[in-house]
C-alpha cells in the first residue's frame, strides 16, 4: 500500500486489512478441498512463473500459452489508464520479490508481525519477531484506531510521494 495513492494509511491497518483477507481466503477455500481451492505464492510464482502459471492453468483446465509469461507487454493495452494512474506498477515486469520484511524499517515489521503474525506463521513465514514487544503490541492497537502510528509513506496519483 505504500506505492500507491489508496487503501490503509498505517502499517498497523495494512497488516490487518492483509490478515483478514488471507485468513478469510484460507478459512472459505481450504474446506473445498484441492479440486476446487489452490492457493498460489508470490514468491513461487517469481521463482519459477513458467511451472506455478502451468500448473494454475491445469488447475482452472485451461490450455498454457507462453504468451502468459510476458504480462506486462500484453497487459499493457488491457490496463485502465486509471489502473495506470494509481499504480504505475501495475504494468512492469517483476524482476524480483519485494520483501516488504526487509525493505520496512524494523520497527513497521515488528508492528506488522504484532498484527498480522500468527497468518504469517500459518503460511509458513519466518518471522523477525514471533514475540513482538510491547511497543509493537500498543503502536499496533493505535495504529488500528486510526491514529498516525507507522504512517506509510504514501504515492500520490501522479506518483510522487506524500508522507
Amino acid at each position: 500500500y505504500a506505492d500507491v495513492p489508496f487503501g490503509p494509511n498505517t502499517v498497523a491497518k495494512a497488516a490487518a486489512l492483509w490478515r483478514e483477507r488471507v485468513s478469510l481466503g484460507m478459512k472459505q477455500g481450504r474446506p473445498l478441498g484441492s479440486e476446487r481451492y489452490v492457493e498460489l505464492r508470490y514468491e513461487r510464482l517469481l521463482e519459477s512463473p513458467r511451472e506455478e502459471i502451468e500448473s494454475l492453468c491445469t488447475f482452472l483446465d485451461l490450455d498454457f500459452d507462453p504468451a502468459m509469461l510476458d504480462y506486462s507487454r500484453q497487459a499493457r493495452s488491457e490496463v485502465l489508464d486509471r489502473a495506470r494512474l494509481y499504480n504505475p506498477n501495475v504494468t512492469r515486469a517483476i524482476t524480483k520479490t519485494r520483501s516488504w520484511d526487509e525493505q520496512m524499517p524494523k520497527s513497521q515489521v515488528e508492528v506488522f508481525e504484532a498484527v498480522a503474525g500468527d497468518t504469517l506463521s500459518e503460511l509458513g513465514y519466518e518471522r523477525l519477531f514471533p514475540a513482538p514487544g510491547l511497543g509493537a503490541r500498543l503502536a499496533s492497537l493505535v495504529g488500528r484506531a486510526g491514529l498516525p502510528v507507522g504512517r506509510l509513506a504514501k504515492r500520490t496519483a501522479g506518483g510522487a510521494q506524500e508522507s
